[in-house]
């Protein structure tokens, strides 16, 4: 579907949209046609944002220690308690309000003192392989062991108080700590949140998955980094929309570059909200801004999007009836299904949310045309 390029407001001869300005020259050939076109627009990214917000809601030291300072086995009760900790939880709603606290289930909380998700007298795994192993050996038998509760102290004690779980290391690449296929947490919220969005069910509130479910935290130049880190929490996305509707009112009407100026801005890149380029505004218009962030602040194009990494500034094809001026932008979060092409995008349309990379789709207006990464 191609994206048609919405009027906000015709003055002076210029026609300016949020995610694109029509230089004068156009303004009297189409303006009568594109100010027409401006009610169907506006529906189609409103269909979009629904969509969207839609999946969304369906979719969130030493390593031996001290023998004789263990306890001799697991206690009844996490015999009582093993297996799996429930899935009903309000997991999705605390991810929106403070995604980078951490998730522990229902009736438990986090200690920072023995890095465990803990209630009174139990922790929550499950546990590393040469925690389950070292469990056995003390005497506390195949099925405790091996589930998901076991008693506090002997847990702790099992663990050590490193960074990583006796028997993890950590993983840099996804930020989190792995023996194996297996990463360990806590986690946070919107770690937890993503696992889901990936498929991996109930286990996904339990204190260890597949690796496979973490999302890759190696991201591009510094100033991408930032911005990744700021913008992928969804408090920090609203501030944005307000700060958008101070100095653009149409919001998420075709506010793309206003919505990706503003985040950058507030996650400490220097991209003026008050500066032209040949008359059009680097925080509204896609050709300024992209020129602005490439001549001015030396960001270089990444052209493949198989290339794409997490807080990458996109910018897709141009619309075919007006050369050089991209159709819209966006910041990659991730893939979802990168085989297929699908990946996680944050824009004006809504949070975190899918969008086909390549081609013309339910999320998309036009495809991928090269994407945006900082220095280091």
């Amino acid at each position: 579907m191609k994206r048609i390029l919405s009027v906000v407001f015709v003055a002076a001869n210029v026609i300016t949209a949020g995610c694109g300005q029509l230089p004068p020259r156009f303004s009297s050939e189409i303006g009568e046609k594109v100010a027409d076109a401006l009610e169907n627009e506006q529906d189609i990214d409103a269909a979009a944002a629904d969509e969207s917000d839609s999946a969304g809601r369906q979719s969130q030291t030493s390593q031996s220690g001290r023998q004789n300072s263990l306890p001799p086995a697991v206690d009844d009760s996490s015999r009582r308690n093993a297996g799996l900790p429930s899935s009903n939880s309000t997991l999705n709603n605390a991810a929106k309000t403070n995604p980078d606290a951490i998730f522990c289930p229902p009736a438990s909380w986090y200690s920072p003192a023995e890095k465990l998700c803990v209630t009174e007298t139990q922790a929550v795994g499950p546990f590393t392989g040469e925690m389950i192993a070292l469990c056995k050996q003390f005497g506390g038998g195949n099925d405790a062991c091996e589930g998901a509760r076991w008693e506090r102290k002997f847990a702790a004690r099992l663990r050590l108080g490193e960074r990583c779980p006796r028997g993890a290391v950590f993983d840099a690449a996804r930020d989190a700590c792995a023996e194996g296929e297996n990463v360990f947490g806590p986690f946070r919220l919107r770690d937890v949140d993503e696992c889901k969005r990936r498929g991996g069910g109930p286990p996904c509130e339990s204190m260890r998955w597949n690796g496979a479910f973490m999302p890759l935290r190696i991201r591009g130049g510094t100033a991408n980094r930032k911005l990744y880190d700021f913008y992928s929490v969804r408090s920090n996305y609203e501030k944005v929309f307000e700060k958008v509707l101070t100095f653009y009112p149409a919001g998420r009407r075709n506010g793309c570059v206003a919505f990706m100026s503003t985040a950058l801005r507030m996650s400490g890149t220097a991209v003026p909200q008050n500066e032209y380029i040949n008359g059009e505004s680097v925080s509204l218009v896609t050709r300024p801004f992209a020129q602005f962030m490439m001549q001015r602040l030396n960001w270089t194009k990444v052209t493949s999007a198989n290339n794409l990494q997490p807080g990458d500034v996109v910018l897709t094809e141009d619309d075919a009836r007006y050369p050089s001026y991209p159709a819209h932008t966006y910041m990659f979060y991730g893939w979802s299904n990168q085989k297929a092409g699908i990946g996680w995008v944050i824009d004006n349309q809504d949070f975190i949310h899918e969008r086909n990379i390549f081609g013309y789709g339910t999320y998309n207006f036009t495809p991928f045309a090269y994407a945006l990464r900082s220095p280091e």
